[in-house]
């Protein structure tokens, strides 16, 4: 899964998705968030993801999952990780191609991804 959403093109991630750190970091935030949604997720412990599409890879089952049979908890998560229905809807006009599993996991990795990033910068920049 290597398309980049649009709607994020102002702040890319690219240059993160090979980053073991940048992976581990999005993966724990990701447990942490699905966990205050009252979700377990059962993702391989850090250093096993190693990019952007392993990660995607792992997650998408999940995602699945909560479509077909959870899909008030995943509102839920989707709440939590701060993406909006306006999010998700612009998301799917301009990526007709993926499956409604596909969007959502992107969105999801790509939200927690620049959490990541945003708060690393900040903290860099108050070091300094």
């Amino acid at each position: 899964m290597n398309k980049q959403l649009s709607i994020f093109d102002y702040f890319s991630i690219e240059p993160f998705k090979d980053k073991t750190d940048f992976i581990e970091k999005t993966v724990h935030q990701i447990r942490k968030d699905f966990a205050l949604s009252g979700l377990k997720l059962d993702l391989p412990e850090n250093q096993e993801l190693k990019n952007y599409d392993e990660l995607f890879s792992h997650l998408r089952p999940a995602i699945e999952n909560l479509l077909q049979k959870e899909y008030p908890r995943l509102l839920s998560l989707l709440y939590q990780i701060d993406l909006t229905p306006e999010t998700i809807h612009k998301a799917k006009i301009e990526q007709p191609d993926l499956t409604e599993t596909e969007l959502i996991t992107a969105l999801i990795i790509n939200r927690e991804f620049k959490k990541i990033v945003i708060r690393m910068y900040f903290r860099s920049k108050s070091m300094n």
